[in-house]
């Protein structure tokens, strides 16, 4: 049973980071002659007509790298992208950070009902003292404690997020579309 648990937890942490690009030829399935292809630069002739003369035989991967998209029907550009590629890093300290906010915010529930708790004024043996400090700090302790969990379980997102950017090439932002 926990294996099973444990099986689910991995692998939905997994598919956060496995992605993959839909080419843009599969829009019209019913269309039979239908390509894409990756150009550096459009140009265009006298009349206005766009030219694709320098083709990328692969899409651009480097940060600040463009190239533009042209989605063709029957050998006719039907749409273009413009698109440049972003830099992407990954900052593993965002589900460190997340971890210590809940942590504070437990805390702080903690000393907050503790500084209800304290105000009493206590009287008594050094056995009662003893107990009636860790009455009084059983809150702080508690509110850390739950708050240090739930920043684990908040930062699992995060996490899947942060190592996507290690795994996944740099996405591309469209700067420009023509049809």
């Amino acid at each position: 049973m926990k294996i099973r648990h444990v099986l689910c937890f991995f692998l939905l942490v997994i598919s956060g980071c496995m992605t993959e690009r839909v080419q843009p030829a599969t829009e019209y399935p019913s269309v039979p002659r239908q390509s894409v292809s990756f150009v550096k630069k459009i140009e265009y002739d006298e009349h206005g007509r766009p030219l694709f003369h320098e083709t990328l035989k692969r899409r651009p991967g480097k940060a600040g790298e463009m190239c533009t998209i042209v989605h063709f029907v029957n050998n006719r550009p039907v749409r273009s992208f413009d698109v440049v590629v972003e830099q992407q890093k990954a900052d593993l300290g965002k589900p460190l950070a997340v971890i210590y906010q809940w942590t504070g915010r437990g805390f702080e529930a903690g000393l907050n009902i503790t500084g209800n708790l304290s105000q009493v004024h206590f009287q008594g043996s050094g056995k009662e003292a003893g107990a009636y400090l860790a009455f009084i700090t059983a809150p702080i302790v508690i509110g850390g404690v739950t708050g240090f969990v739930f920043g684990i379980v908040s930062s699992i997102p995060e996490t899947a997020t942060e190592l996507r950017h290690l795994v996944v090439n740099a996405p591309g932002t469209v700067t420009g579309y023509a049809v």
